[in-house]
């Protein structure tokens, strides 16, 4: 998270000042591993005084052989704000206080279609396999208000094909699915990127989109 930070609390402030409405701002991640960028996201959002948030992680267990999800650093890193590790969207017991974390222990794909819009803030750094991280965005998508942030992780043109994902079996494929879909060039309608960080490192690096009409 911290080549990110300034990037990803960049967009934060875009997507707080765009909202509307008096529900809670929605912040979700796929791929929590270690819990590191959910605190401090949570960090980021409770920075806000007046700022009602919820912060949902979605992962699989570490004995899946395709999960890198690990409890024991995630309670240690979210902390005060975590409200409990789920295994299911109907378990999750809120927090009482301004705003709270949640992690379901379900696969992005199966818990994306039953949420209700609108989605204020995702982050995408589950599989990366070109078909998973589509995926991953196309059900997304109808969840996106404008004012919407997307952030895409490992999308550093050096990590492109490395590391292969048990998933997918395939390399890291991040930057070719944004290529494809319109979303590194602004010629996606209703899109544009705002951040690139870590295109000189070896590896991670991060590309963020914002929903700008419907």
């Amino acid at each position: 998270m911290d080549d990110n930070r300034q990037a990803f609390c960049e967009a934060l402030a875009s997507a707080v000042s765009s909202r509307t409405g008096p529900q809670p701002f929605r912040y979700v991640e796929i791929g929590v591993a270690k819990g590191g960028t959910l605190a401090a996201m949570c960090e980021a959002m409770d920075a806000y005084p007046d700022l009602h948030w919820t912060a949902m992680g979605l992962d699989i267990p570490a004995k899946d052989r395709t999960g890198y999800f690990r409890e024991k650093a995630t309670k240690q890193t979210v902390g005060a704000w975590l409200s409990g590790i789920y295994p299911d969207l109907e378990s999750i017991k809120p927090l009482e206080r301004r705003g709270w974390a949640a992690i379901v222990l379900r696969p992005s794909f199966e818990v994306l279609p039953t949420l209700e819009p609108p989605l204020d803030f995702l982050f995408i750094d589950g599989c990366h396999g070109y078909n998973c991280v589509r995926r991953d965005f196309e059900l997304a998508e109808p969840l996106l208000r404008v004012g919407s942030v997307v952030a895409f992780h490992d999308t550093n043109p050096r990590a492109q094909g490395w590391h292969q994902q048990a998933h997918c079996q395939t390399g890291i494929e991040v930057r070719r699915f944004l290529m494809d879909v319109g979303l590194l060039d602004n010629s996606r309608p209703g899109f544009v990127k705002t951040h690139e960080t870590g295109e000189r490192a070896r590896m991670g690096g991060a590309v963020v989109v914002q929903k700008i009409h419907g």
